[in-house]
């Protein structure tokens, strides 16, 4: 069972779009009711797009319907997104057919009901690909039900460990752990633990990739941030001292969600790329994907992040725009503020967004945060698997690390150290040195040259245009520093 992730964006009718409200209200007061039979969903959503912030009337040009889905396929790579698709809209089928195609008829070019093929062919035709995604490491490999069971299986641990607490001595691991696998025997399969395994496999071949082919335009991106800062730091003479703030199109406070588990967010900007600047920003995006499939726990020390990705898109009038869909843990601000902090975060953020409409001028933390804020569009529908209860990313990742500890044999000493702390002992963020040289070794030679070139390629054509950029932005870097030395 592989992650998967599904972005489907289709346009709205615009003499339709207060019908659509209405149904969307309904379903986002019982998402369970339409979602909950889907054993192979995660997360979903649904979301009305308007790139039109500060305005009080919507754009019709930008009105869009987004049905973003978080899920599991166990078939081949190759065609899993459509395959999964396929199968979540049968299952919606199944679940709630008369919601799903009366949500539909307020979309243009959508079949009529009764067609449950074209209405399939129809979200394929609107399926749009993440152009960058960070999945927490819990999601690659399991499917909702086992990790729904890995939650209980911990609950019912640490109940146990209760009878201990009274006791001198300390509580005997052998006998817990058999005890667990006589309750739970199912969950001690060995194929439940398959896709984890194949998800270290991918991260480990990521890392492979990420050192050698696509370092030399990481140091590029570095290279040119590093001069990025040194014009900030000269623009106070040249620039406005304060930029406008835009109106807020929504309240910030029902948008930017602060619930200890699992706030939906949704982000949305103009992508201002033209010509040839698109292609050294497609170059970081992909940088910064491969950067962030290389990690086993959070995404470096950020570990509130379920799911997150960007997704680019066209209005009605062929204008890029920029979709952000995440969802996290605790308070929104302790969120954004854990991306800015960190250094090398806020750098690939910043090479993420750089070429969106308005952010130039977040020079500072604050104006970082406006502009963010300033954009967000509330989550008319949002679904989890693990709402009962709502699950954080870490209580998940020590669920299923538990499940491997008492799976055994051997690791008796870190479920002693779990028994002695109740967490399991810390674990690296990256795959070890072993298992990157032996997820080389485990790729056919083939498949390896083949990976080496196509990748080569893509590196050599975004280092290319990256040191293209690199004298013009020196030479307004030495006209600032002239300016500013009178």
């Amino acid at each position: 069972m592989l992650h998967q992730t599904l972005t489907v964006i289709t346009r709205i009718k615009p003499a339709r779009l207060e019908a659509l409200k209405r149904i969307l209200e309904a379903v986002g007061r019982e998402p369970e009711r339409v979602f909950g039979r889907i054993e192979n969903v995660h997360f979903a959503r649904w979301i009305l797009l308007d790139c039109a912030p500060g305005q009080q009337a919507p754009d019709d040009d930008e009105l869009f319907l987004a049905f973003a889905v978080d899920g599991c396929d166990a078939g081949p790579e190759e065609g899993a997104p459509q395959r999964l698709l396929d199968t979540i809209v049968d299952g919606l089928l199944d679940n709630a057919r008369d919601t799903l195609e009366d949500l539909y008829a307020c979309c243009e070019g959508a079949p009529g009901p009764a067609r449950p093929h074209a209405l399939k062919a129809y979200l394929r035709q609107h399926l749009h690909d993440y152009t960058t995604r960070h999945v927490a490491f819990a999601y690659r490999g399991e499917p909702p039900r086992s990790l729904r069971l890995a939650v209980r299986l911990r609950e019912e641990f640490d109940r146990s460990l209760d009878r201990f607490q009274d006791l001198d001595a300390p509580p005997p691991v052998a006998e817990l752990r058999a005890e667990m696998r006589r309750r739970h025997s199912g969950l001690f399969a060995p194929e439940l633990g398959a896709g984890l395994r194949v998800a270290e496999t991918a991260a480990a071949q990521a890392t492979l990739k990420y050192f050698l082919l696509y370092e030399g335009l990481t140091q590029l991106t570095l290279a040119k941030h590093a001069v990025g800062q040194r014009l900030r730091r000269f623009q106070g003479p040249i620039l406005p001292p304060t930029r406008p703030r835009l109106p807020l199109r929504f309240d910030a406070r029902a948008v930017a969600q602060d619930r200890p588990a699992q706030n939906p967010m949704v982000h949305l900007a103009a992508f201002d790329a033209k010509g040839l600047q698109r292609y050294p920003a497609l170059g970081r995006m992909k940088v910064v994907n491969l950067r962030m499939w290389r990690y086993l726990v959070g995404l470096n020390l950020v570990t509130t992040i379920h799911c997150a990705r960007w997704v680019l898109y066209k209005n009605a009038r062929g204008a890029q725009r920029l979709l952000f869909l995440s969802n996290y843990d605790e308070s929104w601000d302790g969120y954004i503020d854990a991306f800015i902090e960190n250094d090398e975060i806020n750098m690939f953020l910043r090479e993420m967004w750089s070429l969106c409409e308005g952010f130039r001028d977040a020079t500072t933390t604050e104006a970082f945060k406006d502009w963010i804020r300033e954009r967000l569009l509330p989550t008319q529908v949002f679904y989890s698997a693990y709402t009962k209860p709502a699950a954080t990313i870490a209580e998940l990742q020590e669920a299923l690390r538990l499940r491997e500890l008492l799976r055994g044999p051997g690791g008796d000493e870190a479920l002693a150290f779990y028994v002695r702390t109740g967490s399991c002992p810390p674990e690296p963020m990256l795959p070890s040195r072993g298992q990157v040289l032996g997820s080389m070794r485990a790729l056919p030679p083939v498949e390896r040259a083949r990976s080496l070139m196509r990748g080569g390629r893509d590196v050599a054509t975004g280092i290319l245009r990256q040191v293209a950029e690199l004298p013009r932005v020196v030479r307004a870097d030495r006209r600032l520093a002239a300016f500013a030395a009178g």
